[in-house]
């Protein structure tokens, strides 16, 4: 294996509870004693970098482990989705494609420039002091403390090679021949994974991201569950001491099927969490932004949103839209990829020259009937890799509607304009799934998409708005009065109304309604599992929005929940359904399934799991834009579309909405407005 350098490197594992356990490394020792789980952590001085193999020895209790051939250099740690974990065996599999072409043209062409590389690269692989560590896919509900791997440490060379990652490979190789040491690249990567399930449930459930993003969606695979690739892979990783993080990821948050602008928080808040894991607030962590893709959905809201990370301390990115063939959704040149990182890596991180800086958008101000980009950072001025104007510019007016546009460079600013935008007042560059670039600083780094608007893009209506506060809903009724019928306009459904039943369902306390129903009939003659809910039918205008609440205590349900819904009649006549299952311990919602294969399913969203409070105040409020905003006792907890149901009017309705199964709740009131979308407010 490779230890780093440079910094205290800890040794951990488990051991009899109360065993001393001594670590041996060269001439350091240190020693830690078991936890009375077992859990141990040793602490070794920081040691100098080592081309020659020692021993790592872990002793306690008479046994002995040994690691052997223990070298000492750069240690980084790279993860992502399949474009970081694409192994180098892989890049011969199927034909290169160059450009816009389709697999099946690009078959009908040479071997490609990349394939050629690879193949020669894996024949003559041959550095000891390069090696890897790959972490298994593993996905978790719980912490694991092992970091399951099939093959252990590899070192770089003809039996090996094809087992490295391409983008460990290449980068490796060019610390390697840059600073002269020992490099262990351990890789964390999944394949399609999102950027939430590498982040820790704990900071899926705090602010910022308890208002964005659902604590699980059970339809989605292993490697897209909020907070399972954490558990499973990269917090087993953590302490190993480490010089910082790689990351290349984000074509899945780039779909439907995520939030590409909610990615700009997922993974700023992804930073701080494997730093916190480290504790080591400064650990670097470099960026690889999204190349071109046509059929590329919202990567360039993607694009943006890692842009907006390294807004974050200790972080950095390399643009990409310039070296990657539009066409591939897995590129194999890697190489450029990988080389452009490292030069990123060794310039920033290492201080060597390497470098030249990106240059970044600045500020655009009118100019007559054109717009004046300025920029700052990079070396030098700018200029274009072919001597003609820069292309991928786009003006627009207050119209907000875009148009193509002419860019003239003009020093270190570039004057953009159109004919079809007289007035413009925002311009953007590049802004697109798979732009054609052009413009590069004069120290050859190609200039990265921006925008100087800032008006809403793909995937931002499902961010939480700012609502007027309102503590005292229009209509409100109070539970004692649901119990005994007295509820206008609340309908009880029509077997907890028939007297002959209802009272074996429902009775009524000073303040509350308490709904008793067994999942087997409680004498002959009964029905099973009845139906027992309320139902509302106001006038609902979805252009004003709408706010539905509900104070209960859940304790007991069946596989269905207490459902607290809404259900919207459209203006094409549709009925769009918004509803939130409580369960004693979790509450969900559901949406429409948004991946495109399956249009009439829908998607079931865990909101909570860790309900510690019984008695629960849920609102949901309707905004006109049809995105509902979900509070838990006055605090936002997500939001959703809802999902589109088959109905002819509007409605409201509470509580044990289907046949089967049982439950036990208390309902102390109901409310609704139908004058607009409210968020909680203390009276």
């Amino acid at each position: 294996m490779v230890l780093q350098q440079g910094k205290p490197v800890p040794v951990w594992g488990r051991a009899a509870p109360g065993d001393t356990v001594k670590v041996r490394f060269e001439t350091r020792e240190a020693s830690a004693l078991a936890d009375e789980d077992g859990r141990w952590k040793a602490v070794l001085a920081p040691l100098k970098a080592s081309k020659t193999g020692a021993d790592l020895t872990i002793s306690t209790g008479g046994e002995t482990r040994t690691i052997r051939d223990v070298v000492v250099g750069e240690v980084w740690l790279m993860s992502g989705q399949s474009n970081m974990a694409l192994l180098m065996s892989a890049i011969p599999g199927t034909p290169e494609i160059l450009g816009s072409e389709t697999r099946a043209e690009a078959a009908k062409a040479p071997k490609g420039p990349s394939i050629v590389k690879a193949e020669a690269d894996m024949a003559a692989a041959n550095d000891p002091l390069l090696r890897t560590y790959r972490v298994q896919d593993t996905s978790a509900e719980r912490q694991r403390e092992d970091a399951v791997t099939r093959t252990g440490w590899m070192e770089w060379n003809k039996e090996n090679a094809g087992g490295f990652s391409a983008m460990a490979a290449y980068f490796g190789e060019s610390l390697r021949a840059a600073l002269d040491v020992p490099v262990g690249i351990v890789m964390c990567s999944w394949g399609g994974s999102s950027a939430c399930s590498w982040i820790s449930p704990e900071t899926l459930r705090s602010p910022p991201l308890n208002g964005y993003f659902p604590e699980d969606v059970p339809e989605w695979g292993s490697n897209l569950a909020p907070g399972r690739l954490y558990n499973g892979m990269l917090r087993p990783v953590a302490p190993l001491a480490i010089s910082g993080f790689c990351w290349y990821q984000g074509e899945t948050d780039a779909t439907e099927l995520q939030n590409a602008f909610v990615h700009r928080h997922l993974l700023t808040s992804l930073i701080r969490d494997w730093r916190r894991a480290w504790r080591e607030d400064a650990l670097p962590f470099y960026i690889v932004q999204l190349p071109p893709r046509t059929k590329g959905e919202r990567w360039e809201v993607v694009r943006e949103s890692q842009a907006f990370a390294t807004a974050e301390p200790g972080t950095a990115m390399i643009p990409t839209v310039d070296i990657v063939p539009p066409g591939d959704l897995h590129p194999k040149n890697k190489f450029a990829v990988a080389q452009r990182l490292a030069a990123l890596v060794l310039g920033d991180h290492y201080g060597q020259k390497t470098w030249p800086g990106l240059t970044k958008f600045q500020r655009a101000e009118k100019d007559g009937a054109a717009m004046r980009v300025h920029f700052q950072g990079g070396d030098g001025g700018l200029k274009t890799s072919d001597n003609k104007p820069p292309r991928e510019f786009q003006v627009a007016g207050e119209d907000r509607v875009f148009k193509p546009a002419e860019a003239v460079i003009e020093g270190s600013t570039v004057v953009v304009k159109s004919s079809e935008v007289p007035q413009p007042v925002a311009v953007r560059y590049a802004w697109a799934e798979a732009p054609e670039v052009n413009m590069f600083n004069t120290g050859g780094l190609p200039v990265a998409p921006f925008r100087s608007d800032d008006w809403p893009v793909a995937g931002q209506e499902m961010v939480p708005q700012s609502l007027p506060g309102k503590a005292q809903l229009a209509n409100v009724t109070a539970g004692k009065n649901l119990a005994s019928q007295e509820a206008a306009p609340w309908i009880l459904s029509e077997a907890a109304a028939d007297p002959k039943f209802g009272e074996m369902f429902l009775s009524c306390t000073q303040r509350a309604a308490n709904i008793q129903v067994r999942g087997f009939p409680p004498r002959r003659g009964f029905p099973a599992s009845p139906v027992v809910d309320w139902t509302a039918r106001p006038e609902i205008d979805p252009a004003r929005g709408l706010t539905l609440e509900a104070a209960v205590q859940v304790n007991t349900t069946g596989s269905s929940g207490f459902n607290i819904e809404a259900g919207v009649r459209q203006a094409d006549g549709t009925i769009r359904r918004y509803q939130l299952a409580a369960f004693p311990s979790r509450l969900i919602t559901f949406r429409n399934f948004l991946g495109g294969r399956v249009p009439e399913s829908t998607e079931t969203h865990l909101l909570r799991s860790d309900l510690d409070e019984a008695h629960r105040i849920l609102r949901i409020a309707i905004r006109p834009d049809g995105v509902a905003q979900i509070y838990d006792g006055g605090k936002i907890i997500g939001t959703t579309t809802g999902e589109t149901v088959p109905g002819d009017s509007s409605y409201l309705r509470i509580g044990k909405s289907t046949e089967g199964g049982k439950c036990f709740a208390n309902i102390t009131h109901l409310a609704f407005d139908t004058g607009g979308a409210f968020a909680p407010q203390a009276p």
